[in-house]
């Protein structure tokens, strides 16, 4: 399964010590240049992969540059180009951009969702990183949200 991730996915379950639930869940990751540009200080795995984007999606992004960074929307160009079945986005207003552009989108809270799904993490587990998420790395997500997800954690 092809993944391209941006910068947020990545450094969240690094700080949650979680980050070996995404080489369980895919196979390889594939990061644009900017995102690995930005993930420079940490030490990564070899199953996330640098994957540069061709010079149209270059022009793409350098034209489409504004409200969202330069890694976000190089992970979207990136997901198009390589045909990928997701792109983990954190940040709403990248993830509606994605959506737009036909593209499976999975967050951090999704992935740690989705690893609780696959028994790849117990429920108190999960629970106890997407609080840690909240409380300590100042994860934003609406207080509605936050109740609709723990309702569904088993």
């Amino acid at each position: 399964m092809l993944i391209v991730s941006n910068t947020s996915p990545i450094i969240f379950l690094e700080k949650l010590g979680a980050l070996n639930l995404l080489s369980e869940l895919f196979s390889s990751i594939h990061v644009p240049e900017a995102v690995h540009d930005e993930l420079r200080g940490l030490n990564l795995p070899q199953w996330i992969k640098k994957t540069p984007i061709s010079p149209l999606g270059r022009q793409f992004v350098e034209g489409a540059l504004g409200r969202l960074h330069t890694g976000e929307l190089e992970a979207m160009v990136l997901a198009r180009e390589i045909q990928a079945e997701l792109v983990l986005l954190d940040d709403f207003l990248a993830r509606k951009k994605a959506q737009r552009m036909s593209l499976s989108v999975l967050g951090t809270i999704g992935i740690l969702l989705l690893a609780n799904k696959k028994k790849l993490s117990s429920a108190a587990s999960t629970l106890q990183m997407i609080d840690e998420l909240i409380n300590q790395h100042g994860f934003y997500i609406s207080d509605h949200m936050i109740k609709q997800i723990k309702s569904s954690i088993t």
